[in-house]
């Protein structure tokens, strides 16, 4: 969840760094600044910043999981469906079948590969 968070941050920190470094730098070179911190530097700052909790047994938070899981396995393929038998761009499902394995591996386990020991432990 914590990642999630992380992601979702660095994505909404992009526009408004954006906007600030745009009557500086141009529109192009702002746009490049902005997405190396939003890719790079946001990140890493909050990941060293925060530290990691205790892996939540709560069952609204496994649910979530569970259907965050569930939806990234529909969407891959739906994008391989694409690709396949409607002739959409095949770049576009090699890119997200990198992402399956997590979400199987997910599904299988109750947690990712990451919180193994966590979850080992206890």
């Amino acid at each position: 969840m914590r990642l999630l968070l992380i992601a979702i941050a660095s994505l909404i920190l992009f526009f408004p760094l954006f906007w600030a470094l745009n009557p500086f730098f141009g529109q192009d070179w702002g746009a490049w600044i902005a997405a190396f911190l939003m890719f790079i530097v946001f990140p890493t700052f909050l990941l060293k910043s925060s530290k990691p909790s205790k892996p939540s047994k709560h069952p609204l938070i496994k649910a979530c999981n569970y259907l965050l899981a569930i939806f990234v396995l529909g969407l891959i393929s739906w994008v391989l469906y694409n690709a396949f038998f409607n002739n959409a761009p095949i770049e576009q499902a090699y890119t997200l079948t990198g992402i399956i394995s997590a979400a199987i591996y997910f599904l299988k386990h109750g947690y990712m590969p990451y919180q193994e020991k966590e979850f080992k432990n206890k």
